[in-house]
């Protein structure tokens, strides 16, 4: 799969400096949902799989997980351990739970991280994550006010 990139001007959003989006098939993961061990204990977290395990679709939820923990990465831009970015999926209609740990969060001086799912059907899941900090703009400058430059990386 090919890398692409945009980078667009938008109105600048509030202490928003980063997003990345990220978009898999769900049929890749059904083997892990089967599999009576930990599958891939450096991605999904214990917690992540027993709750995947639990849902009605348990390959729909571990390919958003996947997707949360990829869209991260390319927001930040850096890499990190990914168990520490966990995506626990509501009930039908509820949002995602997005939970990062505090160390990721420290060194990319976030205050808030927030996970939007535009697809999650067997056809196909897509997560946007966004993140936000008082402290930086989207160019990694002091935050201010204005137009924001972001840039989206999807592969």
């Amino acid at each position: 799969m090919a890398t692409t990139s945009s980078t667009w001007m938008r109105s600048a959003v509030p202490g928003l400096c980063a997003c990345g989006i990220d978009a898999e098939t769900p049929a890749r993961f059904r083997h892990m949902a089967d599999d009576p061990d930990w599958p891939m204990p450096f991605v999904f977290s214990r917690r992540e799989i027993e709750h995947c395990r639990a849902l009605r679709h348990p390959e729909q939820g571990l390919c958003a997980a996947f997707c949360c923990k990829e869209a991260f990465f390319k927001a930040i831009g850096v890499p990190y351990n990914y168990p520490d970015c966990e995506l626990l999926l509501g009930q039908s209609g509820d949002a995602p739970r997005l939970i990062v740990d505090r160390t990721p969060m420290r060194e990319h001086r976030l205050d808030r991280v927030e996970a939007r799912i535009l697809s999650l059907d067997a056809a196909e899941v897509v997560v946007v994550v966004d993140l936000y900090s008082r402290n930086r703009s989207a160019n990694g400058a002091s935050a201010g006010s204005g137009r924001s430059r972001l840039q989206m990386v999807t592969a």
